[in-house]
C-alpha cells in the first residue's frame, strides 16, 4: 500500500514540475513553444548582449570575474576558485507573472565547458535575489548571476534559459 502512495506521490510531481515549466515565462496560455534557437556550442559571430528565451528577454548589464570572496559580516563566501559576476535585466514579455529558473543558466567557458551558479548566492550575495521574485510583464528585474569557477579559465557567452526544459539561448558577454 505504501508503495503505491509513493508512486502516486512521484507521479504527481513530476506532473506538476511539468505542467510548470510548460506554463511558465509568457503568462499566455495560447503562447506556443520557444521559437529561440537552440544553445549551440559556437557562439554567434555576433556579439549582442541582449537574447529571448521564451517568453523572457535577457540582458547582460556587466561581467567580471576575479572577485576573492563575496558577502557582508557574518554571511561571507570565500571562492574556491574565484567568483565570476554577471548582471542580467530580465524582462517578461508576456501578460502575467513569471520565475525564472535560476540554476538553469550556463556561464560557457572559451573550451565549450558550461559552469551552473551558485545556487546559495542569495544568502550572501543581495544583488542575487531580485532573480528569486515575479517577474511581472513591463517591470524589468535586475540582479546579479554568481559563479563559482576554477581561476584562470576565460569565458565569452552566457546560455540563458526560461525554464529549466526550454533549450536555450547564447549572448555574447560584453568586451568578448
Amino acid at each position: 500500500m505504501s508503495a503505491v502512495v509513493a508512486v502516486l506521490i512521484v507521479l504527481g510531481c513530476l506532473w506538476g514540475v511539468f505542467r510548470l515549466a510548460d506554463s511558465a515565462g509568457s503568462g499566455d496560455p495560447q503562447a506556443g513553444p520557444s521559437t529561440a534557437a537552440p544553445a549551440s556550442r559556437a557562439p554567434s559571430k555576433k556579439p549582442s548582449p541582449v537574447a529571448t528565451d521564451g517568453g523572457i528577454r535577457f540582458t547582460v548589464k556587466d561581467f567580471s570575474c576575479g572577485v576573492a570572496q563575496i558577502g557582508k559580516l557574518p554571511l561571507v563566501k570565500q571562492a574556491k576558485g574565484e567568483f565570476c559576476l554577471v548582471q542580467i535585466q530580465v524582462e517578461n514579455l508576456g501578460s502575467g507573472g513569471t520565475y525564472i529558473w535560476q540554476g538553469s543558466q550556463r556561464l560557457r567557458d572559451t573550451d565549450g565547458n558550461d559552469h551552473k551558479p551558485d545556487d546559495w548566492s542569495w544568502l550572501y550575495n543581495e544583488a542575487t535575489r531580485p532573480l528569486y521574485g515575479e517577474i511581472k510583464a513591463g517591470r524589468p528585474v535586475t540582479g546579479t548571476l554568481v559563479f563559482d569557477v576554477p581561476k584562470g579559465l576565460s569565458f565569452d557567452v552566457l546560455v540563458v534559459k526560461q525554464h529549466a526544459l526550454s533549450d536555450g539561448t547564447v549572448i555574447r558577454l560584453p568586451g568578448r
